[in-house]
């Protein structure tokens, strides 16, 4: 009778129990048939992804092996119709493609209007190499067309036919004396337009002139490409025409300088309060926040008035 009483309540379940126990059976068995199905899955899919190779193999014999016209399996580019076609390969001169032939080569409509602008504004490619100039002319669309560009000799071309110059008259561009040019002088080079002029303009002002060609490239929005190509159109026959009296200066008067700023001018100002006037423009270098590097960018405009 007691092994019977054993029996009974070792081996008897509660309700609870009974529902744990069938559970755990049914995540055991959903465990064993896991992998199986999802092996048979990963059959089906691979079947399914590889399955458009076969359908490969009529085209290409449609298209005809052998053919001695030469196919080229480039990436096809979007036209304005959002339609795609493959691109081209020709031998074409930068400097008087038409934009059908642009977009022959597959060049996107955003490219070819930057194109149009920079030709349109005297711009020319002088070498191959200019494609690369383009802003943005991808890397692999340019490695792609360089070796097709076959452009005439500089003093052969005429302006190009989207030019607003004469018709017929060689390209010139005239150097532009930076510290005396106006925006509308700056909009004719090539490359920039309306809000790079205005840029570059104002830029210099705040400066109070530039003494060296090199601080055009520090214009905001001015692209290294862009600076690149206008660079030997420009001259500097003057140099600051606006210099910062040290000592007499404002905090508000400094800080609109665009080499110091409101993070610097109001130290200078302190330094000055505190030891006195600048006697020579070197002493500035003793101000904790100026840098040499600082210093070598400011010391141009600097005087101890």
């Amino acid at each position: 009778m007691q092994f019977r009483r054993l029996v009974e309540e070792y081996f008897t379940f509660t309700r609870r129990e009974r529902i744990a126990v069938l559970a755990l059976l049914v995540v055991a068995l959903l465990v064993f048939l896991l992998p199986g199905m999802i092996s048979t899955k990963q059959r089906f899919e691979t079947k399914l992804d590889t399955s458009w190779f076969s359908s490969v193999i009529p085209v290409e014999n449609e298209n005809g092996a052998g053919r001695s016209k030469p196919r080229y399996d480039y990436p096809l580019r979007a036209n304005a119709d959002n339609q795609t076609s493959p691109a081209q390969l020709f031998p074409f001169d930068p400097n008087t493609a038409t934009e059908d032939e642009w977009r022959r080569l597959g060049l996107r409509e955003k490219t070819i209007g930057t194109i149009q602008k920079y030709l349109e504004r005297g711009g020319q490619f002088r070498r191959p190499e200019d494609l690369r100039k383009i802003y943005g002319l991808r890397k692999d669309e340019w490695t792609r067309l360089i070796p097709l560009v076959r452009i005439t000799p500089l003093q052969s071309i005429p302006v190009n036919k989207r030019s607003v110059a004469k018709p017929g008259a060689p390209v010139r561009i005239p150097e532009l004396e930076i510290n005396s040019a106006d925006t509308s002088d700056f909009e004719a080079l090539p490359g920039i337009g309306p809000t790079l002029a205005a840029r570059i303009w104002k830029f210099r002002e705040k400066l109070g002139g530039f003494y060296s060609i090199e601080q055009i490239s520090e214009t905001f929005g001015l692209p290294d490409s862009t600076f690149s190509l206008i660079r030997q159109h420009l001259k500097l026959s003057g140099g600051v025409f606006r210099k910062l009296p040290l000592n007499s200066a404002s905090v508000e008067q400094l800080q609109a300088h665009p080499y110091i700023g409101w993070k610097l001018a109001r130290p200078i100002v302190a330094f000055r309060e505190q030891h006195g006037p600048f006697m020579k423009p070197e002493d500035l270098k003793k101000v904790h926040a100026i840098t040499d590097q600082v210093y070598m960018k400011l010391h141009p405009y600097l005087s101890l008035d």
